[in-house]
């Protein structure tokens, strides 16, 4: 598999990759979501992403890669 690319001069670093495992979906979700408000930035993908993992509250989105609070980075608000 493939990773997502990377933006090479971002203007707004929202999270530090660094700290991110670039293997979990997180990570991609991550790059969508930069790429995504640049190109259309009234999207709705954050709302989209939050009300898919609420229907399923049993899933461990820890191990998909994504921090505790990640609704509160700006990226997703």
């Amino acid at each position: 598999m493939f990773n997502p690319a990377e933006a090479r001069k971002a203007s707004k670093v929202w999270i530090d990759t660094s700290k991110l495992d670039k293997k979990k979906v997180f990570y991609r979700l991550y790059i969508i979501r930069y790429f995504l408000s640049a190109v259309s930035p009234n999207n709705n993908f954050d709302a989209k992403i939050a009300d898919l993992l609420s229907k399923f509250p049993s899933i461990d989105i820890t191990a998909m890669g994504f921090c505790k609070d990640w609704k509160d980075e700006p990226l997703w608000q």
